[in-house]
């Protein structure tokens, strides 16, 4: 029997009637979560580390996730962590103390993978976790379904996660595929076949898995076969309406996941109130519920907004800006004190609202950004700068001092990736800060004369014309300089300027 179920993945898209879902399957989400937490707390967590995620009940322990190491040396979930230490000596970490940070990061990474199409879900059947990406209608920025899941696959593994994908036309189907395959990457030449998976890959309930094991049912496609008026009887409605939404054959129910908006509280008085104490007072009160709204979200604030309503004036608001992602409502409270007492308040306030105007991903430099926001606070916004890269062609020009209160919005920032690319390949990793002068006698010169001393050049790359941008003023120093790259014998790496005035040593390359 061939199931009528289109799973392959070069299947035809081109007809409007055809759904295509990715389904993202997260075998080791809470191992992967629980590595990710101890590397932001500073504990050395390797790849090697064997880590596991414990469940307390009755007086046992049992084993309820293991990541993939742990995996290789026998342990299973449900098993004893008496017999899992002797198999393995793990790292024990809770599971209650977890629960709710990994579904609230399951729900991030559900919309972090909105950047591939606009609809997202999760999947709440029990189970490893999974994510569902509807990209029906995506042909034409997708145009290749393998090379979509291969970079779902790689850039999940890029932030420590590792995921198993597959596509077909209904959830069911393709968290089955997924959850079934053995390997990461996607084959664009293999035929996936949903009769060969597990009936554990339906998601159905553990006793019939068990009762349909001692009749010799472990497939899908032995499922299918089985008569369904005896099966509904035996095993229950639930795994037949399961095997219906793999065929297609019934209306699934999925929930999109949609991008919660920032958090917001207000506390509105009796009447008008002048008591400066009183009004700091609720201030301090609305940051601690805001701040446990973040903690759920696993998120910090880096802009809040104060509006102070009064009774005959205008209403007031301030805003905080800080320097790093926070969720301290105590830090918050003292950086919002100095900022309530210069709100005018007329004959009363009459209600206060607290508002996160921007949120962010919380680090290890919390700390550093508090001392920095105290900072801030005693010298002004424009007393506290950082350096930061900037995308600019010029050397001398791609380091600016930023204020820290500006930071990312003032100047383009370019990223990390840009900015290795940029100083591995043609800018030196050491440049100086005042050029030494240098004897050359002409360019592709099999000599130079640096600092007293002759050194053989092995060869030359160039020239490069760097000149001033087109808005910027023509009297910069670096308009008609060119810049020469030369090996010396000895594999020194030299960036040599050639200027009117001469030839200068600008930077080495380490």
């Amino acid at each position: 029997m061939s199931l009528p179920i289109n799973t392959s993945n070069n299947a035809p898209r081109n007809t409007a009637a055809q759904r295509r879902l990715l389904a993202i399957v997260l075998p080791h989400w809470s191992v992967d979560c629980a590595r990710r937490s101890a590397r932001q707390r500073g504990q050395r967590i390797t790849e090697q580390t064997i880590m596991l995620i414990i469940r307390s009940h009755g007086g046992i322990r049992t084993v309820c996730a293991c990541c993939q190491r742990a995996s290789r040396c026998g342990i299973r979930p449900g098993m004893a962590l008496a017999h899992a230490r002797v198999l393995s000596p793990p790292r024990r970490i809770e599971e209650e103390e977890m629960q709710k940070r990994d579904m609230a990061l399951l729900c991030a990474c559900a919309i972090w993978c909105q950047r591939y199409a606009p609809i997202t879900m999760i999947e709440s059947t029990p189970g490893p976790a999974a994510i569902i990406v509807d990209i029906t209608g995506c042909e034409r920025v997708h145009p290749c379904e393998t090379r979509l899941m291969n970079r779902v696959v790689d850039e999940l593994a890029a932030r420590g996660v590792s995921a198993r994908v597959a596509t077909a036309s209904t959830a069911a189907a393709a968290v089955a595929i997924a959850q079934s395959s053995r390997q990461s990457k996607a084959n664009s030449n293999a035929t996936i076949n949903l009769e060969g998976c597990s009936v554990r890959a339906l998601r159905i309930d553990r006793d019939a898995i068990d009762s349909l094991a001692q009749v010799n049912v472990r497939t899908i496609g032995e499922l299918s076969k089985l008569p369904r008026t005896g099966a509904t009887i035996r095993y229950g409605s639930a795994v037949l309406r399961r095997l219906d939404e793999a065929l297609g054959f019934a209306a699934e129910y999925l929930q999109p996941i949609r991008s919660m908006p920032p958090p917001s509280m207000e506390r509105v008085f009796d009447g008008p109130v002048t008591n400066l104490e009183g009004i700091q007072l609720s201030v301090r009160f609305l940051l601690d519920a805001l701040c446990e709204q973040l903690n759920e979200r696993i998120r910090g604030g880096r802009e809040f907004e104060l509006v102070a309503t009064c009774a005959d004036a205008p209403a007031s608001s301030v805003r905080l800006t800080l320097g790093a992602p926070s969720c301290n409502a105590k830090h918050l409270a003292n950086m919002f004190a100095p900022m309530v007492e210069r709100i005018n308040m007329g004959v009363g306030v009459e209600s206060i609202r607290i508002s996160v105007l921007r949120m962010g991903r919380r680090g290890a430099g919390e700390a550093v950004g508090e001392w920095v926001d105290t900072l801030t606070a005693r010298l002004g916004n424009r007393g506290v700068f950082r350096a930061g890269f900037v995308e600019d062609h010029r050397p001398a020009h791609s380091i600016r001092w930023i204020p820290v209160s500006q930071s990312g919005f003032a100047l383009r920032i370019a990223t990390r990736d840009a900015m290795v690319k940029a100083v591995s390949a043609w800018r030196p990793s050491h440049q100086f800060m005042r050029p030494e002068q240098v004897i050359v006698s002409a360019p592709y010169a099999a000599r130079i004369v640096l600092r007293g001393r002759s050194v053989a050049i092995r060869h030359w790359v160039g020239p490069e014309r760097i000149v001033s941008s087109w808005e910027s003023s023509q009297t910069d120093n670096s308009e008609g300089c060119d810049f020469w790259r030369a090996e010396a014998e000895d594999g020194r790496w030299f960036w040599l300027r050639q200027a009117q005035s001469g030839w200068t040593l600008v930077g080495i390359w380490s």
